[in-house]
């Protein structure tokens, strides 16, 4: 998904990556692949080369033929796909070890809107403290009668 490597053209076919992921390309393997030989010959900029990979797919995503189409809306669905699969476990680990030390054996009958809602509360206030933190509108706006 590197810029520099598909500005390459040295990777011939995506398929064999698209088969180790049945989930996220399960039938049109061979339309995305097709979309991948297009774009390996097509000439882009020596620029693009140098984008970050985000910018970089967000400009393949905005390329369109002469009649206003995508030229490439399933590969480049399939690579944002790609790009939101996390590269490592350890964020959802921290995670788990969050919700085990709120869910104890005397706070087991947490509902998981009570244990979601004090995980976004200690992300909120990870940077803050809680005698200095700003409450925005937005959130004053939902402290109502309604939230009981």
């Amino acid at each position: 998904m590197d810029p520099k490597i598909v500005c390459s053209g040295k990777i011939l076919s995506i398929a064999d990556i698209l088969g180790r992921f049945p989930n996220i390309a399960p039938s049109n393997v061979i339309q995305i692949d097709t979309e991948w030989r297009l774009l390996r010959n097509t000439k882009l900029n020596t620029e693009d080369e140098n984008l970050e990979v985000g910018a970089f797919w967000k400009k393949i995503a905005q390329m369109h033929l002469g009649d206003g189409r995508k030229i490439f809306p399933n590969l480049t669905l399939t690579v944002l796909s790609f790009m939101c699969l996390p590269h490592s476990s350890a964020s959802v680990e921290r995670l788990f070890s969050q919700i085990n030390l709120t869910k104890t054996k005397l706070r087991n009958q947490l509902s998981t809107p009570v244990i979601s809602g004090g995980l976004h509360t200690k992300n909120i206030l990870k940077n803050s403290n809680c005698f200095n933190f700003e409450i925005k509108d937005q959130i004053l706006q939902k402290l109502n009668k309604n939230m009981y």
